[in-house]
């Protein structure tokens, strides 16, 4: 069996180093929620990479306009000079990530097992690669077989960089599962390039498809036992 990852919010909880920052910074002046307010930056976040990928938006445009409609989604508003101190405090702490042990028991498992395991995850080729290098990630996958969106040219819900995984690590779709938090850009990804997947809904959306995922599973106990199984 084969299992290809999304890394953010799937291999690691994205929102503890953004709720870190948060506290740093704000805790004291708003009384926001900030795992709503993280997950607000996601879909702001969804909402502006694709266009700084084709350079219609500057990064430092793109950190400044997420987390600022982010504050104003939730009635609060920050200053520009304050949306790029909160990136680059949340960049330099996303350089410190740790594996959650829940899911280092479940890499440890295909290890163990001699399950392939690799990585398809969009976002700016070296910000990926630093978390992946602070994530220690090259314990378990060969580094040389990931797949970011902007090092290959294609970007998830796109399936062709789901056919490029295919090609270039010749893998058996009945045999290959993809595993990511995003419906939108992971499940519907899979669907749409035939692959089967299954849904880390950690966070429990609710989504509107007339499709599901092959699994839904909400933690990663349940994620070792289903592939424990599979």
């Amino acid at each position: 069996m084969n299992y290809l990852f999304d890394l953010d919010d799937t291999i690691y909880y994205q929102d503890q180093p953004f709720i870190d920052t948060f506290e740093l910074m704000f805790a004291d002046r708003f009384s926001l929620d900030p795992v709503k307010l993280f997950i607000q930056f996601r879909v702001h976040s969804e909402e502006t990479f694709a266009r700084s990928e084709k350079n219609e938006i500057s990064m430092e445009d793109m950190y400044v306009y997420r987390i600022g409609e982010a504050f104003k989604d939730l009635g609060a508003e920050i200053t520009r000079e304050e949306a790029l101190e909160f990136q680059y405090t949340y960049a330099n702490l996303q350089h410190h990530l740790k594996l959650n042990d829940g899911m280092r028991t479940i890499l440890d498992y295909c290890k163990d097992h001699d399950i392939f395991v690799s990585l398809i995850t969009n976002g700016p080729w070296e910000h990926q690669r630093q978390k992946i290098n602070s994530l220690g990630l090259g314990e378990w996958i060969d580094l040389d077989k990931i797949l970011i969106s902007s090092e290959v040219g294609f970007r998830k819900p796109g399936r062709e960089i789901y056919d490029m995984a295919v090609e270039r690590f010749n893998l058996d779709l009945n045999e290959t599962y993809f595993v990511g938090d995003s419906f939108d850009n992971d499940i519907a990804g899979a669907h749409n390039a035939g692959w089967k997947s299954i849904w880390f809904n950690h966070r429990h959306r609710t989504v509107n498809y007339d499709y599901n995922a092959d699994y839904e599973v909400f933690t990663y106990e349940e994620l070792l036992q289903l592939i424990k199984t599979l």
